[in-house]
């Protein structure tokens, strides 16, 4: 038989949804794609393009990978978040719409600030440098340091620098947090995408997730806003006036903002919605001067 683009893709997509892939159209077409070299603009303007023993061959592996679940993501190598192409593997979380909130919120904050201000900013859990290097792509005169505990993510992130920004320029740290800096140093915007899943929660996500994501940025153990908990302990002292500290949350109501009344004369806490109307980002802005106590 011969094939074209337009059966082979009929048929690899009939494949994976019968699989229970409810986005196997799409998979069918960003893997044909990768074959052919070819945006899925392209794949429909060359329907009747015969696809060659080789190309079929190449293309039956692809799918066969993403049968297994592996991820389309790292099946291809890279993500587009924000506009930007960044190569993932499984070695970081792929980047996902959601977090795109994060960049949002902190280019609404810049905007209150003068033009030829230069913010300081801390990305925590920087994982493929996705925040940190959009931050650092829209703000040249931004001065950025980005953490992360795995550095074999940070090997990944600093690839992805290197291909997306003209010049070296973010500050890659390895460590748990906070204490990866080795100055007193303030930060204006600190930013986050921590891992927000209990360890009781394993068994419920996608098998895409479970088995090929790492498990050191989705978990945050026993209890699911550790790492919220921590983060605004170590803003007390490395917020500087006027700053904020932004995080995603993981979209589900309620959010526990009662949790960090302790910290209520330090921070304005305010939760942010997606477009879908979900709490998606904790955003704790540092008061100046703090508040006397009630």
């Amino acid at each position: 038989m011969s094939w074209t683009v337009a059966s082979l893709l009929t048929k690899a997509s009939e494949h994976l949804r019968g699989l229970g892939f409810e986005d196997g159209r799409l998979d069918a077409e960003l893997l044909l794609g990768r074959v052919l070299g070819l945006d899925r603009l392209g794949l429909y303007t060359h329907f009747d393009m015969p696809i060659s023993d080789d190309q079929r061959d190449r293309y039956r592996e692809l799918v066969r990978r993403r049968t297994r679940h592996e991820p389309v993501a790292y099946i291809l190598g890279e993500r587009e978040f924000y506009g930007l192409n960044f190569r993932v593997d499984p070695r970081v979380l792929i980047p996902r719409p959601e977090s795109e909130h994060l960049i949002d919120h902190a280019v609404a904050w810049r905007r209150s600030r003068p033009a030829d201000w230069a913010p300081r900013v801390l990305d925590l859990g920087t994982g493929s440098g996705c925040l940190a290097i959009v931050l650092a792509h829209r703000w040249p005169e931004a001065s950025v340091t980005a953490v992360d505990q795995s550095s074999s993510a940070l090997e990944v992130a600093r690839a992805n620098e290197l291909s997306l920004l003209v010049a070296p320029r973010i500050d890659w740290r390895e460590g748990d947090l906070f204490l990866a800096l080795d100055s007193p140093d303030k930060f204006d915007l600190i930013i986050s995408n921590p891992p927000y899943l209990s360890t009781d929660e394993r068994s419920a996500l996608p098998v895409d997730v479970r088995e090929f994501e790492p498990a050191q940025a989705l978990f945050s153990g026993a209890d699911a806003y550790t790492y919220y908990d921590r983060i605004l302990d170590g803003a007390r002292t490395r917020l500087a006036a006027h700053g904020v500290c932004l995080m995603e949350l993981p979209g589900q109501a309620p959010v526990p903002l009662d949790r960090w009344v302790r910290l209520r004369a330090e921070f304005d806490l305010l939760v942010h919605q997606d477009y879908a109307r979900r709490p998606r980002v904790l955003a704790a802005t540092r008061c100046a001067p703090p508040r006397t106590n009630e």
